[in-house]
């Protein structure tokens, strides 16, 4: 069955005729990281991108100002489980195949049976150790969405000097995945702690109090202003002849620091996930496909929506109703409530464990650092 339906999806990838009409919709065929996904991202994909970007966070904006309560306020994180959020690592099937030269059915199955078994194990330990799961999750996260803001950083704006200096990269990684995971739970403490306390007292027998997180707010703060304050010195100071990719790098600091401090907590969330961090690697995986990269220039929208449906149609639409099956009750019963987001995490976080060690062998393929230094 499983050799039926990727002969079927890698038969309609390519356009061929297998008789069947529903084998037109996906395609299963690998993403190679080839020589043309290596290189730099087209320069005025990066003014689309801002611009866009701060168009769409500013009409967020003002909604999220909006007196947003009860169910509302979750809007944005359920929108993500089917709109970019968890689409946006739909694809890593692909990837996966195309990290590997030998290119049979038995070492795909192989793949993806490691990938979902890495997962399971995770999800074990949910069960089991939920204070150290969430921890190790928060940590994941915050290095995950660093990364993956470095590469934007350094294919799209330009910033070489990420390239020529370890320090510089790392203190991107940390600087960027703080902001939504640390600073946010300065603005939002009291979000912050009813999230914890929900999802390491979920169902369980004994009950962690964990308001002694509010003793720490300021902390919450200073770690990544401090981590943003040392990384735009050491960047201005490093030598390079243009200055622009710096500016825009410190734009987009003080524009992710303005908003994780003033926009209701999960709102900014909601929105960071799906329209910067989703946005951005789906932007990089539609690079690594050859079709989707001759789509980006010139830019077409509608193209480029159709092609990425097809690489990401399977995967979304089976966790989606993996999602639906698990959460249904409490939708249907208007309880989309902390109680409901401690799970709708957990989901995700199994997910975000193998995706962010994905990413990171994408990184060495694509990212090369040469003659880099402290």
């Amino acid at each position: 069955m499983l050799l039926q339906i990727y002969l079927l999806c890698k038969a309609s990838c390519y356009g061929e005729s297998v008789g069947l009409n529903s084998s037109s919709i996906f395609c299963w065929d690998e993403l190679v990281i080839d020589r043309k996904s290596k290189e730099n991202l087209p320069v005025a994909i990066s003014w689309y991108l801002s611009l866009g970007t701060l168009l769409v966070f500013l009409i967020l904006g003002v909604l999220g100002f909006l007196n947003l309560t009860g169910n509302w306020q979750f809007l944005l994180i359920f929108l993500s489980l089917f709109f970019l959020g968890i689409p946006h690592g739909a694809a890593d099937h692909l990837v996966l195949w195309g990290l590997n030269r030998r290119q049979s059915t038995k070492i795909r199955i192989a793949a993806i049976a490691l990938y979902l078994a890495l997962a399971l194990v995770y999800f074990t330990v949910w069960q089991f150790f939920p204070g150290l799961s969430l921890i190790v999750f928060l940590s994941i996260t915050i290095f995950h969405w660093g990364q993956g803001d470095r590469y934007i950083s350094i294919k799209l704006h330009r910033c070489s000097y990420l390239l020529k200096s370890n320090l510089l990269s790392v203190l991107h990684i940390l600087k960027r995945g703080s902001l939504p995971i640390i600073l946010s739970g300065y603005s939002g403490i009291d979000v912050y702690i009813r999230f914890v306390s929900n999802i390491i007292n979920n169902e369980a027998s004994a009950q962690y109090d964990v308001n002694w997180l509010i003793n720490f707010r300021a902390w919450f703060l200073v770690i990544p202003i401090t981590l943003i304050l040392i990384s735009s010195i050491l960047t201005f100071g490093h030598s390079s002849e243009n200055n622009e990719p710096r500016f825009k790098e410190t734009a987009e600091d003080v524009f992710l620091v303005l908003w994780f401090l003033f926009v209701p907590t999960l709102w900014a969330l909601g929105a960071y996930f799906i329209f910067w961090h989703s946005l951005r690697h789906s932007l990089r995986l539609i690079w690594i496909d050859r079709i989707g990269r001759r789509r980006l220039n010139p830019l077409s929208i509608l193209s480029l929506n159709k092609r990425w449906l097809r690489l990401t149609g399977f995967m979304t639409i089976a966790a989606f109703a993996l999602m639906i099956a698990l959460l249904t009750p409490q939708v249907l019963n208007g309880k989309l409530d902390f109680s409901w987001l401690s799970k709708v995490m957990i989901y995700i976080s199994i997910l975000t464990l193998p995706h962010t060690l994905l990413v990171y062998l994408m990184d060495r393929k694509q990212i090369r650092n040469p003659q880099t230094k402290f």
